[in-house]
């Protein structure tokens, strides 16, 4: 079977990061909970933060036989139809314009995401850590939807101090560099998420009210040098916590200085930014973005974070069964003291 390079642009097939976590989900390393993948995931429809899928259910094989493919977001197991004599990969004599391998021996044909973009908004940065400063009394030790956010990334993102994308330092972070804060709270306005936001769920919302449907989204962001870079959506700001009708809307930012996106030293350095630039930026899915640094790191981060809870969990299950055995001793000792007072 022939295709075209443009073809396999198009082809989406499952990243080494996502062999990776399938790998320690089988051996036993990595819980739902310590790798929780944001966004849409292929053949789901979104409704709030998605757990990585067990690798029980995540083997995925392909026929590369004649058939049809259902509509576009919906799945089948039907097979996907190529000419060999084609330049591209064709479903029913049309061009695919996605094909995602879903966890369920399905294949899922998907459209673009049609996410507005947001033009030449004011770019500012923050980190991880980060203390009050002349001009902003916030501090970004915790965020808004994560009161542990410095202990939970690793330590501080120095942005001063770096090794290429992360920051240098006697610890290893534990969540993806590449983020972005955005000046809307969906837990603390939850009437504006309801009305606001796209892929709001309104039974996720019922089930989980303090636990936000925006955190971990995925944004692409243009310098306007023509510089790309993916992120992921993990605070609140600049400035405002309730501007859903901008970041969802068609409103411009309305703070003093116009700014509209923050985003992490590493983002800052990927796009070549300093001072207050301005970006065009605006919401993907999961399964859009491409293989990159921001992923490279993730992957880096998700697999620390489960070795680091192993490690935990390992030194706690220690420390209960020393307790366990201090507690048998002491009272075969007392039995001991009772029968020879006897």
């Amino acid at each position: 079977m022939q295709y075209s390079h443009k073809s396999k642009r198009n082809m989406l097939l499952f990243p080494k990061w996502a062999c990776a976590l399938m790998l320690l989900g089988t051996l036993g390393v990595l819980r739902a909970e310590d790798a929780v993948i944001y966004g849409t995931t292929p053949g789901t429809k979104a409704s709030g933060p998605t757990t990585l899928t067990p690798a029980s259910q995540t083997t995925a094989s392909v026929e590369a036989t004649k058939g049809t493919v259902s509509e576009p977001g919906s799945t089948s197991r039907s097979t996907v139809s190529a000419q060999s004599d084609s330049p591209s990969l064709s479903v029913n004599d049309q061009p695919i314009t996605q094909v995602v391998l879903a966890a369920t021996e399905d294949i899922v044909v998907k459209e673009p995401s049609n996410f507005a973009w947001k033009r030449k908004i004011v770019t500012t940065t923050f980190w991880v850590g980060q203390d009050a400063n002349g001009y902003n009394d916030t501090t970004n030790y915790k965020s808004a939807w994560d009161a542990n956010w410095t202990e939970t990334f690793g330590g501080t993102d120095n942005p001063t101090q770096r090794f290429g994308f992360l920051p240098k330092g006697r610890f290893a972070v534990t969540q993806n560099p590449f983020y972005v804060a955005l000046p809307f709270n969906d837990v603390k306005f939850p009437e504006l998420a309801r009305k606001w936001v796209p892929w709001y769920n309104k039974d996720f919302a019922k089930n989980n009210p303090y636990v936000s449907q925006c955190k971990g989204r995925w944004v692409e962001i243009q310098s306007q040098s023509g510089k790309v870079c993916y992120a992921q959506w993990q605070d609140v700001g600049p400035f405002r916590y309730d501007h859903a009708a901008y970041v969802f809307g068609k409103e411009r930012p309305s703070t003093f200085n116009r700014a509209g996106l923050d985003v992490s030293p590493a983002v800052k350095t990927m796009l070549g930014l300093c001072g207050l630039d301005q970006c065009d930026w605006r919401f993907v899915e999961a399964w859009e973005v491409p293989h990159g640094p921001w992923i490279t790191y993730g992957e880096q981060a998700i697999l620390m974070a489960a070795i680091k809870r192993r490690e935990q969990d390992k030194k706690t299950e220690a420390a209960s069964g020393n307790t366990a055995s201090t507690r048998r001793v002491s009272s075969r000792s007392t039995a001991s003291t009772a029968s020879a007072a006897d």
